[in-house]
């Protein structure tokens, strides 16, 4: 029988609490009679109101995960990348004609959502994804740390809750004490600098749901948990690995355990029905090139572009090992719990796959990157320290209030009374200053995205037709002028002939804008072979081409256009537009 299922038998042979909520699992049996119980157990079904308060508590721990946590404003960071899809298909600005925005989708459904709202002209539901999905993954990780370490009264609960706002706070962004990062960090993000939580909305925040897939299996959900980790693969298809993981290990468990048919082909089917299409999917728009154009395009990938995710003598780091550390320990704390096999299972599967890359060196491999499970074992595992450490201290309490029982009879009532009402207090004050740091982030956002002078200038300016040559850094460019763009470092595509294409252009651009001054005869040839309309330079670079005259001047950053006569050939290229490859 597996450590899973002892957990289940026990839990279901013990004797009902005298008080609690129906439909709640069994609890250990009351000191007090039933019959005497203060809040004796319903013989109906929970109330309306109960049900209220409920789903209230539950929306009011979400926002405060959010709110604690933070998000950044629209068109922050990697959403410069992630966005461009989504936006090119609502029509927004001229990026429909970007050649980046018409390469191979890697997260076609999220691009869906981005569409959606952009076309209803209400981006601002990108930053209640946000808070939703950041509110989901706080509740999972509060009912897992809940459940596995069965805190069955509210002091060890508000306390918990209070520890894991705190280590998702600002505050805790801010505390390093000679570790080799700060604490929000070493217990929320993954390896290889890896994270599911984060402070945008993008296809990797929906992680979390691997996280909330967790909760529910421990809740006794086998299908709905495979079905929510399914759920982040098809909006975010790297998570494929990470879900079919998880699932197989739910499948595993159950059938070690009960070996009951009729779930275990409910939760495959399930399986089958969110995973495989994400596969096909994988395989069709990101399927190896012949010859040795896979391998050069997978060279560039994991040598050039993403070494920081994809190499592990790269990425490994101190902090690293203290994450490897977490995860030990909350592994072995979830020993004879439900999640234990499943942690178990999920830690073999991903350090098996990373060895084995280690040995091999498939660069194949490398990008499916095994070792993104860190990404809900690192926060779940944290979760999981924590909890215990509160049922440690309570249980400390307990034992406390025992040993003055014995010599102080009289006091004992009132110093329990006064030891819960006090960690309350605390926890309170905890979760109140989280909220409070929290806060000056949110203070930042806004329903529609910033633009800067620059980008409000272009976008005055732009014209169908037009093309922009930008430096490979300035990534930005692109969604705040919503014009698009010959090529940036940052956003680049997956499938193997477009990553060579994007390789070609980004050596093209790098060459123009390597000395301090613009390379003339490399510009002209760029400019006459892609039909690039306009070339930004930004301080300290000077442009002295004779077939650039100004065009716009802000921050320090100056736009010029490209004679026509001089700087496009006739007719342009397809090299300047969306096919490009």
């Amino acid at each position: 029988m597996s450590p899973g299922l002892r957990h289940r038998e026990r839990h279901r042979a013990e004797p009902p609490a005298a008080s609690g909520e129906p439909g709640e699992k069994a609890r250990p049996a009351s000191a007090v009679p039933a019959s005497t119980a203060i809040f004796p157990r319903p013989s109906r079904g929970p109330s309306r109101r109960g049900i209220a308060l409920k789903v209230a508590a539950l929306v009011i721990l979400g926002l405060a995960f959010e709110v604690a946590y933070g998000q950044s404003p629209l068109y922050t960071g990697n959403q410069h990348t992630y966005l461009l899809h989504g936006l090119s298909q609502a029509g927004v600005g001229l990026l429909e004609a970007d050649w980046q925005a018409g390469t191979a989708d890697p997260a076609p459904v999220t691009s869906l959502l981005v569409a959606a709202a952009a076309k209803l002209g209400s981006e601002w539901l990108l930053l209640l994804f946000h808070a939703l999905l950041i509110g989901a993954y706080g509740v999972a990780l509060a009912g897992i740390g809940i459940t596995l370490s069965r805190l069955d009264d509210w002091p060890g609960r508000l306390v918990l809750i209070a520890a894991l706002i705190a280590a998702h706070s600002a505050i805790a962004a801010e505390l390093q004490g000679g570790l080799p990062g700060d604490v929000r960090s070493l217990v929320t993000r993954g390896l290889a600098g890896q994270f599911a939580p984060g402070f945008t909305f993008q296809p990797s925040l929906f992680g979390v749901l691997l996280v909330v897939s967790l909760l529910l299996y421990a809740r006794g959900r086998l299908t709905a948990a495979i079905a929510t980790a399914g759920a982040a693969a098809i909006f975010h298809p790297t998570y494929l690995l990470g879900a079919a993981v998880l699932s197989g290990a739910y499948l595993a468990d159950t059938f070690a355990g009960t070996g009951r048919w009729r779930a275990l082909l409910t939760g495959a089917g399930a399986a089958a029905v969110t995973l495989v299409p994400v596969g096909l999917y994988a395989v069709i728009a990101f399927g190896p090139a012949p010859g040795p154009l896979h391998e050069a395009a997978q060279s560039v990938l994991v040598d050039f572009r993403i070494p920081h995710h994809a190499k592990p003598e790269v990425w490994f780091a101190p902090d690293d090992a203290i994450r490897l550390g977490i995860v030990a320990a909350g592994v072995a704390l979830a020993w004879r719990t439900v999640l234990f096999p499943v942690l178990a299972l999920a830690v073999a599967a991903g350090g098996a796959l990373t060895a084995i890359q280690l040995v091999t060196g498939s660069e194949t491999l490398a990008l499916l990157f095994p070792w993104r499970v860190s990404i809900f074992l690192v926060p779940v595992c944290a979760a999981i320290v924590l909890a215990a450490a509160t049922r440690a201290i309570f249980g400390l309490a307990s034992v406390l209030e025992r040993l003055v029982a014995r010599l102080r009879p009289d006091r004992a009532a009132r110093l329990r009374t006064s030891a819960r009402a006090a960690a309350c207090g605390l926890a309170g004050l905890v979760i109140a200053v989280s909220l409070v740091a929290g806060l000056a982030r949110l203070g930042r956002l806004g329903p529609e995205p910033r633009q800067d002078e620059l980008g409000r200038l272009v976008a005055a300016q732009r014209s169908p037709g037009d093309l922009y040559l930008v430096p490979p850094r300035m990534y930005e460019f692109r969604l705040d002028a919503g014009a698009p763009i010959y090529v940036d470092y940052k956003t680049h595509p997956y499938e193997d002939r477009e990553v060579l294409e994007w390789r070609r252009r980004l050596r093209e651009v790098t060459r123009v804008y390597a000395r301090r001054s613009l390379d003339c005869a490399a510009l002209e040839r760029t400019t006459r072979a892609a039909g690039i309309t306009h070339v930004v330079v930004k301080a300290p670079t000077r442009a002295r081409c004779d077939f650039l005259t100004d065009a716009i001047d802000a921050e320090r950053i100056s736009v010029f256009r490209v004679e026509a006569d001089r700087g496009r050939r006739a007719g342009g290229d397809s090299h300047g537009g969306r096919k490009g490859v």
